[in-house]
């Protein structure tokens, strides 16, 4: 009897632990991923997993994809849809996303339309070129986890690791959400945890200026070459498929734009359009210097997004945007900056 008492107490002591921890990611769901809806409070959401859930709902619907980190959330889809044909563009813009995202979700995307029987028309991809010096953060925190259709692994495997995730920071977070409705949006330090955001390099811990750091130098990085690889995949598929791709790079804000060398911009710019043409707005532009047009240190305005459309497509912008962006061809050379 004793030894039967004996193991009882083993296994609640062993057990108790995860199940509080399972009952923890399950009430509060920080990512979004399980809809208990029980807290309408979603602290750290996976928008890898949101997105394609959006996708899942209304396939047909979409016949174009728009692809790019939380930047590129400001791209007014709807301007797209009417530069290309009537093409309605679904979104798998992802926050912290490169193309070790976008990839897998273009192959998915590309399967499920040939299953379907349904056309896939365009593509738009907007680059980061200050991430591409970096390692990817795809499947790399639980925020960031591939949903397995996009990834092919077991969907038990995803839904126990977001079932036993320990992270009581988020927890916390979810918990005061709850009790306080009218903070809303993702906190900086659950952010910065998975390295996810816009802050600057520099260091701001005392309020004033950064610190003096040597210049990032994006192609020095060995995740860069991984990250070009991924590219000529990504152009590869689409055009395999025959679909009309507009590929640019996001505008940097210049309080951004300091921290890095800028020989090693231009190679990496000369670098990607080896493999695709592509609009370039990395560049300086005294038109980015309002702050007005930065939503923080990294992500731009609906304005700056829109302008951005008018001049891939060529229509008439306002005088100061006259030279924002430049259309380099595959040998790099500026073939248009309208």
């Amino acid at each position: 009897m004793r030894s039967r008492a004996y193991a009882f107490a083993v296994i609640a002591l062993t057990a108790g632990p995860f199940l509080a921890v399972a009952a923890a990611n399950l009430i509060l769901d920080p990512e979004a991923v399980f809809g208990t809806g029980v807290f309408d409070t979603a602290r750290n959401p996976n928008t890898r997993y949101q997105q394609l859930v959006t996708y899942r709902a209304a396939p047909a619907r979409y016949d174009g994809i728009l692809f790019g980190s939380s930047r590129a959330y400001a791209v007014p889809r709807e301007e797209l849809s009417r530069h290309l044909q009537g093409v309605t563009f679904g979104s798998f813009a992802v926050d912290a996303g490169t193309l070790a995202d976008h990839l897998p979700a273009l192959q998915y995307v590309v399967r499920d339309k040939a299953a379907r029987h349904e056309p896939l028309r365009a593509v738009f991809l907007l680059l980061d070129l200050d991430s591409l010096g970096f390692r990817p953060k795809a499947n790399k925190f639980i925020q960031t986890l591939l949903p397995p259709q996009l990834t092919g692994e077991r969907a038990s495997a995803f839904w126990w690791r977001n079932l036993t995730a320990i992270q009581p920071k988020t927890w916390r977070s979810s918990v005061r959400a709850a009790l306080n409705p009218s903070e809303t949006g993702v906190t900086a330090d659950l952010l910065a945890d998975a390295g996810i955001g816009a802050g600057s390099p520099g260091d701001r811990r005392s309020g004033g200026p950064p610190l003096a750091l040597p210049r990032i130098n994006i192609t020095d990085n060995m995740y860069f070459e991984v990250h070009v690889r991924l590219l000529q995949q990504f152009v590869d598929l689409c055009r395999e498929q025959h679909l009309a791709l507009t590929v640019a790079i996001s505008p940097m804000n210049p309080r951004q734009l300091v921290f890095f060398d800028q020989k090693s911009i231009e190679a990496a710019v000369d670098r990607l359009t080896q493999i695709v043409p592509l609009w370039d707005f990395s560049g300086p532009n005294p038109a980015l210097e309002n702050p007005q047009r930065w939503r923080d240190s990294g992500h731009f305005s609906a304005e700056v997004a829109h302008v951005m459309i008018e001049r891939i497509f060529g229509e008439a912008t306002p005088a100061e945007w006259s030279r924002f962006g430049q259309l380099r061809d595959r040998t790099g050379a500026v073939v248009s900056s309208r």
